[in-house]
């Protein structure tokens, strides 16, 4: 066997967030978004928002796994991601 194969990897096990988990980032990077400080129930929902897309996202590519057989992964980076191009969409268009 290659013992250097066994000893120096590791497994990274991604298990998918609980809607509390999405929405408590969600909050936190939207409440840090300058443009909307002092808008407390925008703020909310546009987390939630983040939220209900992400999750119909993950819906949609499972649907689409089970039609077509193509695997699309919907991951916490993909989630980040999500939210920090919502706020760079929101500085371009202020600007």
């Amino acid at each position: 066997m290659f013992p250097a194969l066994v000893n120096c990897c590791t497994i990274n096990w991604f298990d998918p967030w609980p809607q509390e988990a999405l929405l408590s980032v969600s909050t936190q990077f939207v409440r840090k978004i300058s443009t909307l400080e002092g808008a407390d129930e925008l703020q909310d929902s546009l987390a939630q928002a983040c939220v209900f897309v992400h999750q119909s996202i993950k819906k949609e590519a499972e649907e689409f796994n089970q039609q077509l057989k193509r695997k699309v992964y919907v991951t916490p980076k993909s989630y980040l991601d999500l939210i920090g191009s919502y706020e760079s969409f929101l500085n371009e268009k202020r600007q």
